[in-house]
């Protein structure tokens, strides 16, 4: 979703002729109404009078990020700045779309001129306090929230971004406020009710009947249906309704499927490329990865207990949590690319010629594929190494250590003992079953297609169990399997001997990681600012017969345990 903007009459600078103002204005109205087409003929149409007008091409900024056309984009808004260096607005969005890519210091560059330009305008503020967020100062970027809310108080966005900002840094109560607020105003908001229902345990039923309601009137097959459903779910889950809690979770995950494409067989594809790929001997005929002990990559599967282990680590006083970061993989395929151009093309120079039609896509894929798995494999490890710690310096903070935290490393654990021989890689593991459920009840944001159905998440873990099996295989000892189940059990004795296999020293902080103050921007963000706890653990079987098609599959491949292959619930 591109980033919303201040009204033209915030961005004029001198008057200029009426016919160009009016054909901005139109412009604008046709942004707003969804006419893009229509948006992009009239900025052309101006800048081909006026080809220095700032505002004219700002709007092509703003229609190239509706037409996901990020190069495009980017072009127009440094055009702005070099026209209007004072424009806080186009400053802001290229600090967005830089944090976006990646580009973090590049992020941080722009940040400083869109804060001395942002003036009053709430819409700078907001996106301001958006990209902090995606640099990882979450603290800053709450106050650039508050900041938006203060100037448009009316602005139900900027509510719903400041609650977020709340939740991310542990003001839990400020965040239900605003929520709650959100509600009074607009009662049928989706996001408003998504982001309430899992910031405390529902403690009657009103709230998920409001929220059945809700589902009843919204469209089958959309997101908020998705969204909708998985609150009703986890609400119900609360009040130890199984059934119910199923239902929704089962309506919510084939809303959300139906908006998705997910292909099985090229995923397939690329476990079996890793699988014949990667091996002891590969590894043994890499050299020259660079010497550096300090990142601890914590890899896995989502919703098994990453986010604990991160926590408890980053209340050591050498370690530093830098969450969860798409830098190793997007090194690793642009690398990979790198001799392919027929993947990488330039943005237009104006920012304006390729607007007012269909947006090219000019970026690499947001994934591994099996044919990237086969270029990756010759890839210089220190150069991978050395690519993945620069681009990594802006957020690693200051600490000796520092924590990746992204599950979906585990497909590059082979690179990852090449590039970075010293690292240290944690993998958590969970009970197959209560895994892949814990996945099935969980509304992602745009990862993990194969979880929205029962027998498509199983067999995804399946692979998933296959493939660490072969690491662990042909590269013994070099990672550390660490159960959720055994942290919940004895933490203590978890936490000593995680440190051992870190070479950290015992620090009593690691056990009170519930008291920390930092901010938590995954999904666990209420849970792990609990003390440890074993009310998770074999969840799964509440749920009873519900969850056969996963079971079978997970039995199949002999990953069912003796006691979640019980289907009565407890």
């Amino acid at each position: 979703m591109a980033p919303s903007m201040p009204p033209i009459a915030l961005c004029m600078s001198k008057p200029p002729a009426d016919w160009i103002r009016g054909a901005l204005a139109d412009a604008y109205r046709a942004l707003q109404a969804g006419d893009l087409e229509r948006s992009g003929r009239l900025c052309r149409r101006v800048l081909d009078a006026a080809p220095d007008l700032a505002e004219a091409h700002f709007l092509v900024g703003m229609v190239a990020l509706e037409l996901s056309d990020r190069p495009t984009a980017r072009a127009a808004f440094v055009t702005v700045t070099r026209l209007r260096p004072q424009h806080g607005a186009a400053w802001a969005h290229c600090a967005w779309l830089e944090a976006r890519a990646g580009r973090i210091r590049e992020a941080r560059t722009h940040l400083a001129h869109a804060m001395a330009h942002a003036g009053d305008s709430a819409a700078v503020a907001d996106l301001v306090g958006t990209t902090l967020a995606l640099c990882g100062d979450h603290d800053a970027a709450r106050g650039w929230h508050e900041r938006a809310i203060a100037a448009n108080p009316e602005r139900i966005d900027y509510r719903l971004n400041g609650a977020n900002a709340d939740l991310v840094t542990g003001a839990l109560d400020a965040a239900i406020n605003k929520l709650k607020d959100v509600l009074a105003r607009a009662p049928g908001h989706v996001r408003a009710h998504w982001l309430l229902a899992g910031l405390a345990p529902a403690r009657d039923r009103t709230h998920a009947d409001t929220l059945g309601s809700l589902i009843e009137q919204s469209p089958p097959g959309t997101t908020a249906r998705a969204a909708l459903a998985y609150a009703r779910g986890k609400l119900l889950e609360d009040l130890g309704d199984w059934p119910g809690a199923f239902a929704a979770y089962s309506e919510g995950a084939a809303a959300r499927r139906a908006t998705l494409a997910y292909d099985e067989a090229a995923e397939e594809a690329l476990f079996a490329a890793l699988r014949t790929t990667y091996d002891a001997q590969w590894l043994s005929a890499r050299s020259g990865g660079i010497v550096d002990a300090s990142p601890i990559f914590i890899i896995g599967q989502p919703r098994t207990g990453t986010t604990l282990i991160e926590r408890m680590l980053a209340a050591h006083p050498e370690v530093h949590a830098a969450g969860e970061l798409q830098f190793f993989g997007r090194v690793l395929r642009q690398l990979a690319a790198r001799s392919s151009t027929s993947v990488i093309s330039a943005s237009a120079p104006s920012g304006a010629r390729s607007v007012g039609g269909r947006a090219r896509s000019a970026r690499l894929s947001g994934g591994l594929t099996a044919e990237l798995v086969t270029m990756a494999a010759a890839i210089s490890p220190g150069e991978l190494g050395r690519a993945y710690l620069e681009a990594v310096a802006p957020v690693r903070g200051g600490r000796a250590r520092f924590i990746d935290k992204l599950p979906g490393n585990f497909v590059h654990v082979p690179h990852i003992l090449a590039a970075l021989p010293h690292a240290r890689i944690v993998h958590v593991t969970r009970d197959p079953l209560d895994a892949c459920f814990a996945s099935f009840k969980q509304l992602f944001a745009d990862a993990y297609p194969h979880s929205y159905d029962q027998v498509e998440q199983a067999r995804h873990f399946v692979r998933y169990h296959a493939l660490m099996a072969h690491w662990r295989e042909q590269f013994p000892g070099r990672f550390f399997d660490l159960a959720y189940e055994e942290v919940t059990a004895a933490p203590a004795i978890a936490a000593r001997r995680l440190l051992e296999y870190l070479d950290l020293p015992w620090n009593d902080a690691c056990l009170d990681f519930h008291a920390q103050s930092g901010a938590v921007a995954t999904a666990s963000a209420v849970q792990v600012r609990q003390p440890v706890h074993v009310r998770s653990v074999d969840r799964a079987r509440s749920f009873g017969a519900a969850l056969d098609p996963m079971r079978a599959v997970l039995a199949s491949a002999g990953l069912l345990s003796a006691r979640a292959a019980r289907s009565t619930p407890v």
